[in-house]
């Protein structure tokens, strides 16, 4: 449970130190859409581990930067709305 966490504190820190946050979170979704379509060339159960992993690692990447540039996408007063 540690790694995850560190994982994204050090993406959190270096997407506030390069201020370019959409780069990062494409980067995280592309890591994450490669190792989950490696999951079809496995052919031995140790390669589904490792991709899985590198796929979470592409979640942690880009989980800072997708929260982070969601504020700036939205205008000043508009939110969204529950129709019934």
């Amino acid at each position: 449970m540690g790694f995850p966490v560190s994982q994204k504190l050090l993406a959190g820190h270096y997407t506030d130190l390069w201020k370019k946050r959409k780069p990062i979170a494409v980067f995280g979704y592309a890591v994450t859409a490669i190792a989950t379509g490696s999951f079809a060339f496995a052919t031995h159960a140790y390669q589904l581990v490792v991709a899985r992993a590198v796929g979470w690692l592409g979640r942690g990447v880009r989980s800072p930067a997708k929260k982070a540039c969601s504020p700036r996408i939205r205008r000043r007063g508009v939110w969204a709305r529950v129709r019934p």
